[in-house]
């Protein structure tokens, strides 16, 4: 027979085992008193009971001290939950086998409330897939912040990821760090991201404003080298006719007693064509100036373009015999009706026949032809001059031109004219150009809107 050596027994069978163990004694050896014999049982039940009563406290006591461990648990978790919860930043907690072990509210708000149910990494990437920044590329699965993570990569963080979720894109940036067992083995992945939208508007916004300054520095840079080529031309444009001027001055009061009235009248010629070229400067760059800053006011209506052209044409007549020029009017009929200011149009005119006359050598002619088309009034100015090169007409409708091309009776010439043309032109919602080759002459071309 054998005794049971554990805390937890039977206490009638152990009572039993150990009364036949003393009758075994006792019928043995007579000589022992029956009065020992049952001392010995009597002791024994009550070393039974007390064992009993140690047994019941140290299990009440293990119990208590497993109900402590547990609440200071259940504390400890609700304590970190809770702070989890107040950050201001997204927290997830992934086990080794990449089941979502926890996400905290932030967290559920940007990656969706599906986040919770992932068990797998790969559900992970269906319930809440990541993206290359700017694309529609799967993050790389290697360099995920808790794939890095879960391989014992500490301190993993990207700011290259955005999360594709309900038709809506969210850059996040993520850090990502793993929590070891007494083993140092990889128990879970901590994931902490946040919303970087705003910081990445931010950084769109810096980079555009960059951009603009950088348009504005070069806007900039070309105003300031065309503000120093005006002062330039403007001083040598100026210049030369002032010096005709005072010479003339200088010339009339040292030999007022002197001169002739024949030089007289060819002084008075000299003061009058440099006041001209001069009062032809300042009244392009006036033009240039009401144009840049939007100063002109037009006045569109539809108008018949024959008699303001055929003024025109009259008043370079003159002019046009100087050079022995011909002035050829082509029309196919009486009546041109485009949508025009009339002072504007009159403007363009003027200085396209001009420079017709003024590049076109001796004994030429310059043709001016007027088309009715279906939606346009055609006009073209064609010279026999010099043509323009490939190089010059690029460049031909430019502020400050100076072309290869140069007046044939030695006038004077701004560089501003085309330019005004163009821009007036344009306002009037119509098209200029011109068409040319080097050695054969230059057709101007213009066509307004007929309305």
């Amino acid at each position: 027979m054998q005794i049971q050596t554990g805390l937890f027994f039977n206490e009638e069978d152990t009572l039993q085992d150990a009364t036949a163990i003393l009758q075994q004694y006792y019928e043995k050896d007579s000589d022992i008193p029956i009065q020992l014999y049952e001392q010995l049982v009597r002791d024994y039940k009550k070393l039974l009971k007390q064992t009993k009563i140690l047994v019941k406290m140290s299990d009440k006591q293990q119990n208590r001290l497993s109900d402590k461990v547990e609440e200071v648990e259940r504390v400890s978790e609700k304590k970190v939950s809770q702070f989890l919860e107040a950050v201001p930043i997204s927290i997830l907690v992934i086990d080794s086998q990449g089941a979502v072990y926890y996400a905290n509210q932030q967290a559920q708000q940007i990656l969706g409330k599906d986040t919770t149910t992932a068990t797998s990494l790969y559900q992970l990437q269906e319930v809440c897939p990541a993206y290359l920044a700017g694309t529609d590329v799967p993050y790389p699965h290697q360099q995920h912040p808790i794939i890095c993570a879960l391989a014992g990569e500490t301190m993993v963080a990207v700011d290259n990821m955005e999360i594709h979720l309900h038709n809506h894109i969210i850059p996040i940036e993520v850090w990502g760090t793993p929590i070891f067992d007494e083993n140092n083995r990889v128990n879970y992945a901590i994931a902490a991201f946040h919303d970087i939208t705003e910081r990445k508007q931010a950084e769109a916004n810096k980079i555009r404003l960059l951009q603009e300054q950088e348009i504005k520095n070069v806007e900039l840079i070309k105003l300031n080298q065309e503000k120093n080529e005006f002062l330039g031309i403007v001083a040598h444009d100026l210049k030369n006719p002032l010096s005709a001027i005072l010479g003339m001055a200088e010339m009339l009061q040292e030999s007022a007693e002197l001169i002739t009235i024949k030089e007289i009248i060819e002084c008075s010629n000299i003061v009058q064509r440099s006041a001209q070229m001069m009062f032809q400067l300042i009244t392009n760059l006036l033009d240039v100036n009401s144009i840049e800053s939007n100063g002109i006011n037009l006045h569109l209506e539809k108008t018949d373009l024959l008699p303001i052209l055929s003024d025109v044409v009259n008043n370079y007549k003159e002019r046009a015999k100087t050079k022995n020029i011909t002035l050829i009017f082509q029309l196919d009929t009486n009546k041109y009706f485009a949508i025009i200011d009339q002072n504007i149009i009159q403007q363009v005119l003027d200085n396209l026949i001009s420079n017709a006359i003024k590049y076109s050598p001796y004994n030429k002619q310059v043709r001016i032809r007027i088309f009715n088309t279906n939606a346009c009034i055609r006009c073209e100015i064609e010279d026999e001059g010099m043509g323009l090169s490939l190089s010059d007409q690029q460049k031909l409708f430019g502020k400050f031109t100076r072309l290869t091309t140069k007046p044939t009776g030695g006038e004077h010439s701004t560089g501003l004219g085309l330019f005004i043309v163009k821009k007036l032109v344009n306002m009037m919602q119509g098209k200029v150009w011109c068409e040319s080759e080097l050695g054969k002459g230059a057709n101007f071309i213009i066509e307004l809107p007929s309305g």
